[in-house]
C-alpha cells in the first residue's frame, strides 16, 4: 500500500461512512443515516479495502463487523474526524470570539481532588475557560476518548493496546485501605486474613483496573475476592453507604482521610497490601495543540504533584534500593495516620 495513493483517494465523508458502520453493523441503517444508497456505500467499502490491501470488515447474514485491522482503521478514522472537529471548533472560537468548552473525563476520585483545583489554576492564564466534567468508569473514559468524545481523560493507568494509543502522562499511585462506619465490629482488632470479613456485605466499583487490584490483593491473602452488594465508587456516595449500614469498602487512603479524620468511618485494620492503580493523564497521541488544553494539563499535574500520594511516591523514588520496604512502610504509615485520625 502506498501512502500517497491512500491521500489522494481518501476523503474525509467516507471516514465517517466507515465509523458509522463500525458503530451500528448496518451497511442499510448506516446508508440511510448518510443518506446514500446501499450499494453506493458497498462500493465505497470496498474500493477502501482495495486500497488498503485487507478487508475492514467481514460480512455476515447478521451485518458486518470490522476485522482486527479493520478496527485499527476505525479507532484512527475516529481521532482524524475528532481533529478535525476541533480544529474547526478552535477557528470557530478564533473568528467570532465565542468560548470553546472542554470535555474533561474523569473517575470519582480525581474529579473532585484535582479537576476543581486545576480549573481556577488554569483560569488564571485562560479566564475564558469553560470544562464541562464527566464522570464515569476508567473503561468508558477511555472507549469515548477514542472516540473524540473528550479533550482530556484523567484515570486509572491502564495497559495500552494497539486500537488507539493513546498517551498517557503518570500522576500518582495509591494505597488502599478497608473502612466501614464509626464503630463498626471489625474495627475492634487487627485482621491478618481477609476470610473473617467476608461476612460482612461489600461495596465494590465497577469492574475496571480498581476492582481487579482489589479482587487480586484478596486472592494474595488467600481467600475469594468479596461479592458486592453494592457497586459504586465516588467516595461520598460510598461514605453514606458505609455510614447506613455494616458493609465495608477498599478505598484510597487519599480519598477518605477527611471522613477518617471526621470520625464518620472507621479504619478496619488488615494485614492486606491493597495497591492501587496510578492515576494518569490520557490525551490522543495525535493531536492539534492547544495553548489552553495544554495548560489545564499542567495545571492538574501541578495539583496532583501537591497531594500526600504524590509527595510519598517522590520519597519512595530516592530510595529506589528499599523501594520495596518503602511500599510496605507507605502502607503501614497510611493505615497508621487513619487509626490515629480516627481515635
Amino acid at each position: 500500500m502506498q501512502s500517497d495513493r491512500l491521500v489522494r483517494h481518501l476523503k474525509f465523508r467516507e471516514l465517517n461512512y466507515l465509523v458509522t458502520l463500525g458503530r451500528i453493523s448496518s451497511i442499510h441503517r448506516a446508508a440511510a443515516l448518510h443518506g446514500i444508497s446501499q450499494p453506493a456505500l458497498s462500493k465505497t467499502v470496498r474500493e477502501l479495502e482495495s486500497i488498503l490491501g485487507f478487508k475492514i470488515f467481514e460480512r455476515s447474514r447478521r451485518g458486518v463487523a470490522p476485522t482486527k485491522l479493520g478496527e485499527i482503521v476505525i479507532a484512527q478514522a475516529v481521532q482524524m474526524i475528532s481533529n478535525l472537529d476541533a480544529f474547526s471548533a478552535r477557528l470557530d472560537a478564533e473568528r467570532h470570539g465565542h468560548r470553546r468548552i472542554y470535555r474533561v473525563g474523569a473517575t470519582p476520585n480525581p474529579a473532585l481532588r484535582l479537576i476543581p483545583g486545576a480549573y481556577m489554576l488554569a483560569k488564571e492564564t485562560f479566564p475564558a475557560l469553560v470544562v464541562e466534567l464527566v464522570e464515569a468508569s476508567t473503561d468508558d473514559l477511555l472507549l469515548g476518548l477514542r472516540r473524540g468524545e473528550y479533550s482530556l481523560v484523567v484515570a486509572r493507568s491502564s495497559p495500552q493496546d494497539s486500537k488507539t494509543p493513546l498517551r498517557q502522562t503518570p500522576l500518582y499511585p495509591e494505597i488502599g485501605v478497608v473502612v466501614g462506619r464509626a464503630g463498626h465490629p471489625a474495627a475492634a482488632r487487627d485482621h491478618r486474613k481477609l476470610q473473617p470479613l467476608l461476612f460482612y456485605p461489600w461495596v465494590l466499583p465497577q469492574f475496571g483496573p480498581t476492582r481487579s487490584a482489589i479482587e487480586r490483593a484478596f486472592m494474595r491473602a488467600g481467600c475469594n475476592p468479596p461479592v458486592p452488594s453494592f457497586i459504586n465508587y465516588a467516595t461520598q456516595l460510598v461514605c453514606d453507604v458505609l455510614i447506613r449500614s455494616d458493609a465495608l469498602a477498599v478505598m484510597p487512603f487519599g480519598a477518605v482521610k477527611e471522613p477518617l479524620e471526621a470520625g464518620t468511618i472507621a479504619l478496619i485494620p488488615t494485614a492486606a497490601d491493597f495497591q492501587l492503580p496510578a492515576y494518569a493523564i490520557y490525551k490522543p497521541l495525535e493531536s492539534v495543540p492547544d495553548p489552553v488544553l495544554e495548560c489545564l494539563e499542567n495545571s492538574i499535574l501541578q495539583i496532583a504533584s501537591s497531594l500526600e500520594e504524590a509527595q510519598q511516591a517522590a520519597e519512595m523514588q530516592q530510595t529506589r534500593p528499599r523501594r520495596a520496604r518503602g511500599v510496605k512502610q507507605s502502607s503501614r504509615t497510611s493505615r497508621s495516620r487513619a487509626a490515629h485520625a480516627t481515635r
